[in-house]
């Protein structure tokens, strides 16, 4: 049976937002389905993770070494397809699936690098990028993300922090064209480094978003992310450190509370660190896991053969971590990254595949874990972390595809449901709350590759002749097509 959306919603209000649960749901989401100067640079004019998506469809059907087939986005009506995020229209789709499933906001990574003048850059970003002294310093792959601060634009009208994803692009990938195709793997693509002088101008541009009305605070303080928060040598670590201080230091010159620092805490953290541990670096308020800490219990095997079961728990949070810090789970939806890193090399942890743990079992774990918490230690928040809404090239996504459809997300929903943390928008009638109401959602005009909302729901949240009209003038649907331009898919 055909699974629809049911998007309650006035275009009028959009930035009220529901009442805040809890336990807060942030899907990490990656912001570059679009071309950007970075990626013509070194992967050919308009690549985007979506050619590396079609690559594998074309060389073998799209099939992983275990015979899984590689997630395709969901084709329109009903799905988002193959988009391009410069389109307001996506975005916007993306921040009501997110609100009607129970998914609180966005973490959106975040690029800083010292960038050669050969990279190029969008006409979006011209005054974001910093020249100190014949060095230029800028983010990258943003462009979207500049569009929140856009009063005409402001999509996902969502509450949003960002992730810093610091570390170094080191080859792994597979790509014919252009000048990865001449690195070797293993190479360094795009180093990472902590140069004094561009953590002024990288504050400055993120000032701008702490900002923001949308930007998700704690007791008041922006909360920024770091993702390799240990790093390899002594230089890179006491640089990091000192940046983060003063980057606290000049958030409350700047006039607000401070930062709220999330140090990241992944599989390769303690190999990672110059000292080979996991410790707490001194600039973290609180850690926050990024989906791989969970214990492999066996089950014993299936009746006649060889597969072993494993049933899995949290992991209580590690013994570095002093009692008084939050620690925050994370889990990861499914992980496929044949696309990137092609058959024979890719990493796979499917939930077809007895995925460790499944999305249903580790949600509810990681809210009981977040819930127990608040009762007793009474933290100033409550957040998991989920990867990841459209990471379409590592097999792991939220978003409605062909093979999984909306099964993701009416899981996230229903265990939010089954743990009283589902908060549906004011002004909802039972209708919609008893799945009553109807989506319609999207219809294609093929001639002219747009996409009109054709109808609402029954649920009487505003006007819907009024929502449709505001929709429907709003900016053209062009779909990526990476096959023949009267098909939306490979």
């Amino acid at each position: 049976m055909e699974l629809l959306i049911s998007v309650c919603v006035s275009i009028s209000s959009l930035s009220e937002m529901p009442q805040v649960p809890e336990v807060q749901l942030f899907a990490a989401y990656f912001p570059q389905w679009h071309q950007t100067p970075i990626n013509d640079y070194w992967f050919g004019p308009n690549f985007t993770d979506w050619s590396l998506l079609c690559n594998r469809v074309r060389a073998n059907g799209g099939f992983n070494r275990l015979g899984g087939k590689t997630l395709l986005p969901l084709p329109p009506p009903k799905g988002l397809g193959w988009y391009d995020l410069n389109d307001q229209r996506i975005r916007r789709r993306q921040a009501l699936l997110a609100r009607e499933y129970g998914i609180h906001g966005f973490a959106y990574y975040h690029y800083w690098f010292t960038r050669p003048a050969a990279w190029g850059q969008s006409r979006v970003n011209l005054d974001d990028v910093q020249n100190v002294n014949g060095t230029r310093y800028g983010a990258d792959m943003d462009e979207t993300l500049l569009k929140l601060l856009d009063e005409h634009d402001g999509e996902p009208n969502l509450p949003f922090y960002f992730v810093w994803a610091n570390e170094a692009f080191v080859w792994k990938w597979v790509w014919p064209h252009g000048r990865v195709s001449r690195l070797r793997l293993g190479a360094t693509q795009v180093p990472q480094n902590y140069e004094r002088p561009g953590w002024e101008p990288h504050f400055r541009y993120l000032l701008r978003f702490f900002m923001h009305r949308n930007y998700h605070k704690v007791d008041g303080k922006p909360v920024f992310a770091i993702y390799e928060a240990n790093q390899k040598s002594r230089d890179a670590q006491a640089a990091l450190d000192e940046m983060m201080r003063l980057f606290q230091v000049w958030a409350v010159d700047a006039g607000l509370a401070g930062l709220h620092l999330l140090q990241f805490h992944h599989g390769l953290s303690k190999l990672n660190a110059v000292d080979n541990t996991s410790k707490l670096r001194p600039w973290a308020n609180a850690v926050q896991d990024f989906g791989r800490h969970w214990r492999r219990h066996s089950s014993g095997n299936h009746t006649g053969s060889h597969t072993t079961q494993y049933s899995y728990t949290l992991q209580p949070k590690p013994a570095w971590l002093p009692a008084h810090v939050p620690w925050h789970p994370g889990l990861i939806v499914d992980f496929d990254n044949t696309p990137r890193k092609g058959v024979q090399r890719a990493n796979i942890m499917k939930q077809a595949d007895s995925f460790d743990p499944r999305l249903d079992s580790a949600l509810t774990m990681a809210l009981a874990y977040a819930r127990e918490r608040n009762r007793t230690a009474r933290p100033s928040t409550a957040m998991i972390f989920i990867v990841a809404w459209n990471e379409w090239s590592e097999g792991c996504t939220l978003e409605p595809s062909s093979d999984r459809r909306f099964e993701h997300l009416q899981t996230v929903r229903t265990i939010l449901s089954r743990h009283g943390q589902y908060r549906r928008k004011p002004g909802c009638g039972s209708s919609a709350a008893s799945g009553a109401s109807r989506l319609a959602g999207f219809a294609t005009d093929v001639h002219k590759s747009t996409v009109v909302l054709q109808q609402w729901t029954e649920c009487a949240c505003g006007d819907a002749a009024s929502i449709r009209a505001a929709t429907a003038n709003s900016s053209t649907y062009k779909p990526y097509f990476c096959g023949s331009p009267s098909t939306d898919r490979c």
